[in-house]
Formats: structure tokens, C-alpha cells, sequence
């Protein structure tokens, strides 16, 4: 026995770890605890029979036998696992009883010998089923699933280190081994992860951060920092922040407002309007702010809190001595999560801002939705344009994870394939301004199935799609935003169809061709540039869901083109209600296209080169008059890392040449009218354009121990071997 111990300690020394003999071992330190009595003593609370961590807490905080012994009747009579499990494909029972291995640690001590042994045996038992599912298993790093498990076998290697040191070195290295750094981490840090916007959206994927956090904390607590791995996490604080509504914010049918995220993926809950004010959100951005309250990520964190004010489970609360804030407005206007293709943008960072979330990949992982080119626009306290949510419900031409349900684009009324692809969108151009922001994706990919693959292309593939590139240009100032959609078909005359969803009923206008909307005190303006005879048929998209809030309407934009090559060319600006309108027009030859946007706030011009092919293009933006000069689009990916102290954009001192305003020749104007588009430039295979050498690398950056000490990991190493020689020779001597 004493060798089995003495091998552990030695593996333990190894990996860097110094776990304490006593119980509890999983969050708590002497340090944390005297803090927790502190915080209790000024917030004290009575946790309901269900509250399983706030009976621990009671018990390991302030000695409350009551409480400790129920979780003792709950761990042996009442807890189980349905025998299912164990053949299941899944288990959501192991999963959501998170917190077992945790209180069974914390209230140790009022267990009997043989209860022990008893609750080791049988959660034992689940933990090894679990580690052998393939669904969230090491292919599924994404996977709140993945996350659930892993967090499961951390905690519980920790609840029986010494009791059972060889099963707890089995979980211990399956979990931080195997998941963590052969799986989680290279997802994280070359994969979609790249960014830190969890794949499953922002219900299911807001697990990906806050699951973790218990084990997480209690193995940098015992000397290895796994968040110093990845840049993931960090990236998770920024896309926390830059998701969250500028103020709070209603819904369709109450007037209550709160802070919102964004909502991406299935969405079964609060009406399509998620909150902020979540406890995975609200629990991960106070432990954000405590372990790197020292850097701007942390202080940028605590200025969320302060804003948002979310739940935050109590024995997090208890240990968060608080710290510093920093003001928003030192962070750029625009943060992109190149793992998943997502650009988060803004006008500025005051509560009356409008800000945009577009979605130039699609949702690949659980829980996601076909909705590859998808963009949603908020402003103030209101939502403008918003994509229609749901988890699994029907609306009317499908189902709310469709490409329908989106602001996308539908070719012979088809959407993006709806499951393999033949590979990722491309995002072949993007360029952040202090006065712009600029994208261009090849969508191509995520249309086509065509390819050898496990399902059958006549189901999945949409056989219309030659080529679909959409580009994108906000320009801040004018709250503007510039939509060109180049789209090639494999049929002449294929439709075309560019979707918009509101809250309620928008106004629209066929002879105008514009679609007016307004909310609170806030409004939209969308003006249809090209093609010149759109029809405008508008869809009341009444979900299956119960709660009203999902419904929503659908405008359809359509047309027919009398050639295999087409356009759409949108305008999009918002406003105050008492503000007057902007207006935009369109000026083109053979060879581009001219727009021109005139609000109160200034003038804009917008050059597109025609042809299939995103190639060229300027922007200029001018306070009063005319712009005098146009700035030319990158013709690559701006580069964009994430740091300690704020997204850093390669180059943020644009460089980007100028060029004159060009002159039209032969030229038709209209303000909503166009011509059938002319096939200039060359057309890309149906593969996409190549796109530059990827430029978007995640700088590692260091981290600190929760509690204020230096990252012990690397000196571990170095003297890991003078103390296993002591080891050694202590045994020798027993």
C-alpha cells in the first residue's frame, strides 16, 4: 500500500500538483473558506431541499450539520442514475448532476466508512461508463456533453485522490490528457474554437464555459493551469461583452427589458431573447475577473458584471473579493472568432448603439442551424432584424434550424446543405476600419453537397449553387449597412431569394422597394438597390413553440435573373425614430457598381467591382458633402489576435491605399431600380476563390493563479526531481 501511495505522490509531484490530504480538496482552500464565512455572514441564505451545492456550502462554510446530512440521505437514498445510461448513446442524468462528486467532497467527513466505499464503488462505475461514449466523447470536443463528462472525472479524481489513487490517476489522466489537451486544446486553439464563441450557440454552447469552471479552478488551485493552454476562454470574456445588448432590451411582447445576447443555434427558452443575465454567463465572468483581475481581460470582465448584474451562484460570490473595472470604449469596435467565422460589430460602445452580429460561417456543431451569411442587428434596447429561434419547431416552409429561418439567402429556394458540406465558408476578405468594418465569404462550400460523403447528395446538396459570395460593409457614422450578394447559378433564370426577419409586421413598400420597421424609439430602413423588379412577399412565421415571443415575420425578396450570373444589392440603416431617414443610391456600368448614402450624420460612397469574383472595391465616408477620396477594401484577411489587454487587429493603424472616385461611364442611376446584371470578371470554380494564407493566429498570453500567486507548472518541472529523491528516500527509511 505504501508503494501504490508513494508512486501517486510521485505522479502527482510530476504533473505539478499539490492536492491536499483532507477533504475538501475540490475549491476550497483555508483562504477561500475564511472568505465564504465572511461573505455568508453578510449574505446569508436558506437553500431549498433541491439545492444541493447551497446545502455543501452551509455545511463546509459554516459547520451546518443540518444541511450536511442532507446531502449525506441525498447522495445514498435518493441519488441514481437511470440503468439506461449505461447503453445509452448519452446520458443528460450524470451530466446535469454536476454538482455529486463536489458536495460528496465537501461533506466527506459526515459519511461513514462503509457509505464511503459504497458511493466510491458505484459513481465509479458511471464515471468509466461515461469516459467509454462516443457522443461527447474525444470527437466532440464542442459538445456541451464533452464538457459535462470531462468536468465529472476532474472533480471526481479529485474526491478519491488519495482514497482510490489508482482510478483517480486513470480519471485525472483520461480528463486533462485525453480530452484536455489531445482533443479540447487543439479544437481550441487551431480548430473552430478559435475565438472562444462555444459551437453550440447561446444557450447549449454557454455551457462550454461555465461547466469547467469547479474543476478547472480547483486543478489551477492544486498547481496546473489549464486555462493557460488556450487563448479560448479569453476569447469567451471579449465574446461575452461584444454579444451583450448595448442597454437593456425588450422583447416582442413585454416591455420588460434586460440585457440579451445574441442568439445563435437552438434556442428553447426565454422566447428567442436570451439572457445575459444567466448564471453560466454571470458564474464564468466573475471567475474571468478573479483569476486575471490583474490584466484588462479581467477588469473588462468586471465591468460586464457591473453592467449586466447576473446570477452567480453563492459559493462563486463568496470568494470574489472584487477588484478593478475597465471602460469598454479602449476595446476595438469589432471582434472576430475565426474559428468560427463570427464578426461581432459595432458603432461605438454607448448604450444607444447599434451593433451587428454576422455569421459568415455556419453553425456546424450540436444544437446548430443552417445559416451560413446570417446577420441580426440591434439597436439601443431593441432588436431590428433578428433571425427567427427555436429548438426543433416548424414554421412555415420548414423548420427554425433552416437556412429559411435566417437572414440568408435561398437559391431555387433552397438553403445552405443541411448537414455535410463539401467544406467550410471562406472568408476571403476582411477589413477593420475606425470608420468601417469590411467582410467578403464564399459561401460556396456550405451550399454545396456534392462530394463523396455519408449522405445522399439529392437530399442535402443544393444543386442550383454554382457560386454565392456575400460581402459585407458597415459604415459606423451613418449606422449603415451595405449588403452585395454575387450569386451564380448552374441554370438560367434559378431564383433568388434574400430573406429578412422582424419581430412584428414591417411596412413594405413594392414601389420603393423598401422595408421600414421600427421598435421603441429605434428604426430600420432596408432599400432593395438591385435587383430592379424584385417581388416582396411577406410571411407571418408562426412557430409550433407555445410562447409568442418565437413568432415572427419573414420578408422574402425574390427574383428570376435571365442569365446564370445575379446580384442582390442592400442597403441597411438604422435610426432614432425623430431622426430623419437616410437615403441611398445606386449608380453602375458594366463594370461596378456605385452606391451613395446621404443621412444627417454625413455622406458615403461604396464602390463594387461587378463579376462573380470578390475582387476590389473602396469606401469613402465623409461628415459633411461628398467624400473626397475612397479607401480601397483589403484584398486579404486582416489579421486579429486575442491578448490580455483587448482583440488586437494586425495593423490597426490602416494602411490601406486610397484611390479617386471613379467615374461611371454609360452610366443608369436610380435610387431602387436596376438592370439585369452583366457577367463581368471571370467566375470562380464551384470549389470558391482562394483565399490568402491564414493570418489569424491566437497569441498565447499568460495567466496567474486564482488565489494571486505565480503559475507553479513550470517550476514544478525543475524541481520535481529533487523531490521525488527525497521521496525515495523517506520510504526507504519507514
Amino acid at each position: 500500500m505504501r508503494i501504490i501511495v508513494l508512486l501517486f505522490v510521485i505522479f502527482c509531484v510530476a504533473q505539478g500538483l499539490t492536492v491536499p490530504q483532507a477533504h475538501p480538496r475540490i475549491w476550497w482552500n483555508a483562504q477561500r473558506l475564511a472568505a465564504a464565512k465572511t461573505w455568508y455572514n453578510a449574505h446569508p441564505f436558506t437553500p431549498a431541499s433541491d439545492d444541493y451545492y447551497g446545502l455543501a456550502f452551509k455545511y463546509i462554510v459554516m459547520g451546518d450539520t443540518a444541511s450536511g446530512n442532507a446531502i449525506v440521505n441525498y447522495i445514498t437514498t435518493v441519488w441514481t442514475v437511470p440503468a439506461g445510461c449505461a447503453t445509452g448513446i448519452s446520458c443528460d442524468y450524470y451530466r446535469w448532476d454536476d454538482h455529486v462528486p463536489v458536495v460528496f467532497d465537501w461533506c466527506y467527513d459526515l459519511f461513514t466508512a462503509q457509505q464511503r466505499t459504497t458511493f466510491i464503488k458505484q459513481y465509479s462505475y458511471w464515471v468509466e461508463v461515461m469516459m467509454t461514449k462516443d457522443w461527447g466523447g474525444l470527437t466532440m470536443p464542442y459538445s456541451n456533453y464533452f464538457t459535462g463528462y470531462m468536468k465529472n472525472e476532474l472533480n471526481w479524481a479529485y474526491a478519491i485522490w488519495y482514497e482510490n489513487a489508482t482510478a483517480a490517476r486513470t480519471y485525472f489522466n483520461f480528463a486533462v490528457g485525453s480530452r484536455w489537451n489531445n482533443s479540447f486544446v487543439p479544437y481550441a486553439n487551431t480548430g473552430y474554437g478559435i475565438g472562444g464563441v462555444p459551437e453550440e450557440g447561446s444557450e447549449y454552447g454557454r455551457a462550454t464555459v461555465f461547466y469547467p469552471l469547479i474543476s478547472f479552478i480547483t486543478t489551477l488551485l492544486s498547481g496546473r493551469d489549464l486555462y493557460a493552454d488556450t487563448t479560448f476562454f479569453k476569447g469567451s470574456v471579449y465574446w461575452i461583452i461584444y454579444s451583450t445588448t448595448p442597454s437593456p432590451t425588450s422583447t416582442k411582447s413585454t416591455t420588460e427589458k434586460n440585457y440579451q445576447v445574441f442568439p445563435f443555434g437552438d434556442e428553447e427558452h426565454d422566447g428567442g431573447y436570451p439572457t445575459a443575465a444567466h448564471e453560466h454567463y454571470g458564474g464564468f465572468m466573475s471567475c474571468a475577473a478573479q483569476m486575471w483581475g490583474d490584466r484588462p481581460v479581467g477588469q473588462w470582465a468586471r465591468k460586464w458584471i457591473s453592467i449586466v448584474n447576473p446570477a452567480i451562484p453563492n459559493y462563486i460570490q463568496a470568494v470574489d473579493a472584487g477588484g478593478l473595472t475597465k471602460e469598454y470604449n479602449t476595446l476595438p469596435l469589432d471582434y472576430y472568432a475565426h474559428g468560427r467565422r463570427y464578426l461581432f460589430t459595432r458603432n461605438n460602445w454607448t448604450p444607444q448603439a447599434t451593433t451587428l452580429f454576422i455569421q459568415l460561417g455556419k453553425d456546424d456543431g450540436g444544437h446548430g442551424h443552417f445559416d451560413a451569411g446570417n446577420f441580426q442587428i440591434r439597436r439601443n434596447d431593441a432588436y431590428l432584424i433578428k433571425e427567427t429561434t427555436g429548438y426543433y419547431v416548424s414554421i412555415p416552409g420548414g423548420v427554425v434550424g433552416d437556412t429559411i429561418a435566417h437572414n440568408c439567402l435561398l437559391i431555387g429556394r433552397k438553403g445552405v446543405s443541411t448537414g455535410e458540406t463539401n467544406g467550410p465558408a471562406d472568408v476571403i476578405r476582411l477589413h477593420h476600419n475606425e470608420s468601417f468594418v469590411y467582410a467578403a465569404v464564399n459561401l460556396t462550400n456550405v451550399y454545396r453537397n456534392n462530394l463523396a460523403g455519408p449522405y445522399p447528395p439529392a437530399v442535402l446538396d443544393n444543386p442550383y449553387v454554382k457560386t454565392v459570395v456575400r460581402e459585407f460593409a458597415f459604415i459606423r457614422s451613418l449606422e449603415t449597412l451595405v449588403i452585395l450578394d454575387r450569386i451564380a447559378s448552374n441554370d438560367v433564370g434559378t431564383n433568388r431569394t434574400f430573406l429578412l426577419h422582424f419581430p412584428t409586421a414591417p411596412n413594405v413598400t413594392t414601389g420603393t422597394k423598401t422595408i421600414r420597421y421600427a421598435k421603441n424609439n429605434n428604426a430600420v430602413k432596408v432599400s432593395t438597390l438591385y435587383p430592379p423588379s424584385p417581388t416582396f412577399t411577406i410571411v407571418s412565421e408562426v412557430t409550433t413553440d407555445p410562447d409568442p415571443d418565437y413568432n415572427q415575420y419573414r420578408v422574402e425578396i425574390q427574383y428570376s435573373p435571365t442569365s446564370t450570373d445575379g446580384y442582390f444589392l442592400h442597403v441597411i440603416t438604422t435610426r432614432d425614430l425623430q431622426t430623419a431617414e437616410a437615403t441611398a443610391t445606386l449608380t453602375e456600368d458594366a463594370n461596378q457598381f456605385l452606391v451613395t448614402i446621404t443621412s444627417p450624420n454625413g455622406q458615403a460612397i461604396v464602390v463594387f467591382q461587378k463579376g462573380m469574383n470578390s475582387v476590389g472595391g473602396s469606401i469613402g465616408i465623409s461628415a459633411s458633402g461628398p467624400p473626397s477620396q475612397l479607401t480601397n477594401f483589403r484584398t486579404n484577411r486582416q489579421g486579429f489576435t486575442i491578448t490580455d489587454y483587448g482583440p488586437v487587429w494586425e495593423g490597426e493603424t490602416d494602411p490601406s491605399p486610397t484611390s479617386p472616385i471613379p467615374t461611371i461611364t454609360a452610366a443608369t442611376s436610380r435610387t431602387s431600380a436596376g438592370t439585369n446584371p452583366t457577367s463581368a470578371g471571370t467566375t470562380p470554380t464551384s470549389a470558391g476563390q482562394t483565399s490568402d494564407a491564414d493570418t489569424s493566429t491566437d497569441a498565447q498570453s499568460t495567466s496567474t493563479r486564482i488565489d494571486g500567486s505565480d503559475n507553479p507548472e513550470s517550476s514544478a518541472v525543475s524541481i520535481s526531481f529533487v523531490v521525488i529523491f527525497a521521496l525515495v528516500q523517506l520510504f526507504l527509511v519507514m
